[in-house]
């Protein structure tokens, strides 16, 4: 299983469903969520206001 990274009041979580979730972190309420296809099981790393994670499919994926 993967660990959630937080910055600027954002908690980023992976999932096995396939998505990314960004979610507020003092409510709990998703701010967006992003879908590879196939499970998701890195945790996510933030640098410069990129999100960076690697999927089941091999893939290696940089969301801004």
């Amino acid at each position: 299983l993967s660990s959630p990274s937080c910055i600027d009041d954002i908690l980023y979580v992976t999932s096995g469903d396939g998505f990314i979730y960004a979610l507020k972190s003092q409510s709990g309420m998703l701010k967006w969520k992003y879908g590879v296809g196939t499970a998701i099981y890195s945790s996510p790393v933030i640098n410069n206001g990129i999100v960076y994670f690697g999927a089941e499919n091999g893939k290696f994926y940089a969301i801004r």
